[in-house]
């Protein structure tokens, strides 16, 4: 009798254990529903997305580009074509460290930044102070790219700048003294990625349609060349994938598609042209295929990327692709600035960048050199912060493979300088 009670004991209690188990199983399940709930929701926060990423593990820096796949280490075969080699080069971002690593090569070198906000920024960069800038004094062969608020500084409106208000006109002025003082006579100013509104002078589609952008980049050019004749100017805008709705399309923001109403044509009254280059930035990853992270980057990929930035277009007054770009420039019988160039890491944050990947450099440096008959010069893009963000090449790179072949393809000892 006192055994059969016991089992009964005991079959209560497994029941009872069994049905604790459940309800345990249960709250579980709703808590990490509920805590995946609060993290898509959170999602858009700064705060949501860290925890996102700590939640689910999301790879970052070395796991990450070992994820995305293995460097391709082929190389692709130098072709000579007659007269088409290297175009002239430079540094964007950390310009002394640049010039070092890749030996001053070429025979002009540009030292890139985006100091163009005040008068006492442009003195700095000039001056070869701060990291981004090279030491004073620079090499001869130096000359000076400058990116920032152009033609509208952050201080002004465009109607003050098509107006050429006194204040506007003084501000140019002295930023166009600072570099002839530092003695530097024929710098380039570059607008860079202004159709994105990313860019804080990015005009408006009134601004555009009223001509005020026109007038205020005409101001801008004669109030600089009153001061250095020999400025030029340029315009670069960010360069998406040459299709639309793969991730990284690159058609204005204010939706004015047709580059006509950016281009400003005519010459001043000393017969120099006011948009001297029409030009790209230039960051090859593999929108085009859209293939993004964590799949795998391999050669076909890398090929099927630059087969389709390599593809002419039939508008290139409405496409904003690096080819169509390149046709709309030699339309206009003017060269480009390719104001910023190169690959960056590959991770959870930027899924569609090319990651490390060394043939990725064979085939955008190939592109450089077919296309130099209308490029000007071409700056590699150099940040380091923390080696799991951006491109840095020189030094302990974030990305060793496909630095060395920078290095290699764009130092003094390139085969496309033979």
């Amino acid at each position: 009798m006192y055994r059969i009670l016991l089992r009964r004991i005991a079959g209560g209690l497994r029941v009872t254990l069994c049905a604790m188990c459940c309800q345990l199983g249960l709250a579980q399940e709703s808590a990490k529903a509920e805590d995946g709930a609060k993290i898509k929701a959170d999602a858009t926060t700064t705060a949501g997305k860290k925890a996102a990423k700590a939640k689910t593990g999301a790879a970052t820096g070395t796991a990450a580009m070992v994820e995305a796949g293995p460097p391709v280490m082929d190389r692709a075969p130098v072709t000579l074509v007659p007269g088409r080699r290297l175009p002239n080069q430079g540094g964007f971002r950390n310009g002394q460290d640049m010039y070092d690593w890749l030996g001053g090569a070429g025979d002009i070198w540009w030292d890139g930044s985006n100091p163009i906000s005040t008068a006492d920024a442009v003195k700095k960069f000039v001056a070869g102070q701060g990291s981004d800038a090279m030491k004073a004094p620079r090499p001869k062969k130096v000359k000076l790219y400058m990116q920032g608020g152009i033609p509208r500084l952050r201080t002004f409106t465009y109607q003050q700048c098509a107006d050429n208000d006194p204040k506007v006109k003084a501000a140019w002025v002295e930023i166009a003294k600072a570099c002839v003082e530092g003695g530097y006579r024929d710098c380039v100013f570059g607008s860079s990625e202004t159709q994105t509104s990313s860019k804080r002078w990015m005009p408006s589609a009134d601004d555009i349609n009223s001509g005020r952008w026109k007038k205020a980049w005409m101001n801008m050019v004669d109030d600089i060349r009153s001061v250095m004749p020999d400025a030029k100017f340029a315009f670069v805008p960010f360069t998406g994938n040459q299709f639309e709705n793969s991730g990284m399309a690159a058609n204005p923001d204010n939706k004015i598609d047709e580059k006509d109403m950016w281009y400003v044509a005519g010459k001043d009254e000393a017969g120099r042209p006011y948009m001297d280059f029409w030009g790209s930035t230039v960051y090859f990853g593999t929108h085009p295929a859209k293939w993004g992270y964590p799949k795998p980057v391999t050669k076909d990929i890398i090929d099927q990327c630059m087969d389709a930035i390599r593809s002419p277009v039939t508008n290139c007054h409405t496409n904003w692709g690096f080819m169509a770009n390149y046709q709309y420039a030699r339309e206009k019988g003017i060269k480009m600035v390719i104001g910023e160039i190169g690959i960056t890491n590959r991770n959870e944050d930027k899924k569609m960048a090319m990651g490390d990947q060394p043939y990725a450099i064979d085939l955008l440096t190939k592109l450089m050199v077919d296309c130099s008959d209308q490029i000007e010069f071409v700056c590699w893009f150099n940040l380091r912060n923390g080696g799991t963000g951006w491109n840095s090449l020189d030094g302990k790179s974030n990305m060793p493979h496909a630095a060395k072949r920078v290095q290699e393809l764009w130092g003094p000892d390139s085969p496309y300088r033979k």
